[in-house]
């Protein structure tokens, strides 16, 4: 249904901007990016396969996944089922192309979920909502250059740990089927021979895992960005700087975009006013760069401003 949505408000609006749950979205974003990456797909895979298995169980194992596995091979009490499920699983997790997918995935999961939480607060908004997600895609952008060499070192460390080859797990399928080039990417077929288990699993899993999550983050919310720098001097930062070049182009961008609905010089001049009534009507003294946009029309309701302020109040109405 919500990808319906847009099209039917479009038919009735065509100046229309339908913008999705951010939270929900970037839910989306790591769901669809993992489903067009093979290897990540087939970690993700792996580990819903574990969960599913101890799901039924009657007692917490916490992190002792491993020895809670070895236990079920080596016991007696356990049926066939469980014991070969049990061995195919340690089979999978004992192998260092397992660790350093979940290290992967784990820091990738947890800057989502941070972000996630704080999209989900009440006291969340548009512009903080922007902030939030660039600072995500900038993390995401900076973990693709320097991540790999991260979880590399902490998988080893784990690895010694636990005495695993860090050469298991890696399945050189290219041997008989040939060079996969739309993985590899203008790898030569030559060069891509050469590459190491670890030099193919950055390519085809975290290289192409972090292209996808980044332009999924890119295409996903460039419309909420585009909102926000529409509305966003309305309230808050932008509301508390005032008149200044930036307020001027919005102004004149909003005139543009909603012909007829403004009168550029009049919304000059109300948006010069309103700040200082705003901050006056404020409780406990709060500064004009906490405010929201709903907190704010309903100031300039509650205090019957619309009348002196319409463009101001049209335009946060529109928003």
């Amino acid at each position: 249904m919500g990808d319906k949505l847009p099209g039917e408000y479009k038919t009735v609006c065509q100046i229309f901007q339908f913008i999705p749950c951010a939270a929900h979205s970037l839910n989306l974003v790591g769901v669809n990016a993992a489903e067009r990456v093979l290897q990540a797909k087939l970690s993700l895979g792996q580990i819903q396969t574990i969960f599913m298995f101890f799901h039924a169980s009657t007692q917490r194992w916490q992190g002792n996944v491993i020895e809670a596995l070895v236990e079920i091979t080596t016991n007696d009490n356990f049926n066939a089922d469980s014991v070969a499920g049990a061995d195919s699983l340690l089979n999978t997790m004992l192998t260092f192309k397992f660790l350093l997918s979940v290290k992967i995935w784990n820091h990738i999961l947890h800057n989502i979920n941070i972000c996630n939480l704080t999209l989900q607060k009440q006291s969340n908004n548009l512009a903080i909502a922007s902030k939030k997600l660039e600072a995500l895609l900038s993390w995401l952008k900076e973990f693709r250059i320097n991540g790999f060499e991260e979880c590399l070192s902490e998988s080893s460390t784990l690895a010694e740990d636990y005495d695993i080859d860090i050469n298991s797990g890696f399945i050189d399928k290219r041997q008989t089927r040939g060079v996969n080039r739309k993985k590899l990417g203008e790898l030569s077929e030559d060069i891509a021979k050469e590459l190491t288990n670890l030099q193919k699993f950055k390519l085809e899993f975290f290289n192409e895992l972090l292209d996808n999550l980044i332009s999924e983050m890119s295409s996903r919310f460039a419309q909420l960005r585009k909102c926000e720098e529409d509305f966003g001097f309305l309230w808050g930062a932008g509301l508390s700087a005032g008149t200044n070049d930036n307020s001027l182009k919005c102004v004149k961008n909003l005139r543009l975009k909603y012909p007829g609905d403004f009168d550029e010089s009049k919304f000059n001049n109300d948006f010069k006013y309103i700040q200082h009534q705003i901050s006056a009507l404020l409780p406990d003294g709060r500064p004009l760069c906490d405010t929201s946009p709903l907190e704010l029309l309903q100031i300039i309701y509650q205090h019957e401003l619309e009348s002196c302020f319409p463009n101001v109040a049209c335009a946060l109405q529109f928003f």
